[in-house]
């Protein structure tokens, strides 16, 4: 269901071009969340990986910090064409 409203929240912040909205994210949790949503699409022969220290945080609008880290890693994971790892 988090998923689903963040998708909705980007797609009519991109249709209305909605000003972002920063505020203090826990580092940790957002790479969590991001890791269950992305694991599925990651091809077989990469490993996705995340090391952050817990206690951080980041100043940023959640919809646009979640486009960024898929924009990164789907590009990352066509790349790859070995095995390899990616991590965040």
């Amino acid at each position: 269901a988090q998923h689903a409203a963040s998708l909705t929240a980007q797609l009519m912040a991109f249709g209305r071009k909605q000003t972002p909205v920063a505020q203090a994210l826990p580092l940790d949790a957002v790479l969590a969340d991001f890791e269950r949503l992305v694991r599925p699409s990651a091809p077989p022969h990469v490993k996705l990986v995340l090391d952050v220290e817990k206690g951080l945080s980041v100043w940023a609008d959640a919809a646009q910090l979640q486009q960024v880290l898929t924009n990164l890693v789907t590009n990352a994971f066509q790349a790859m064409q070995a095995p390899g790892v990616v991590l965040l």
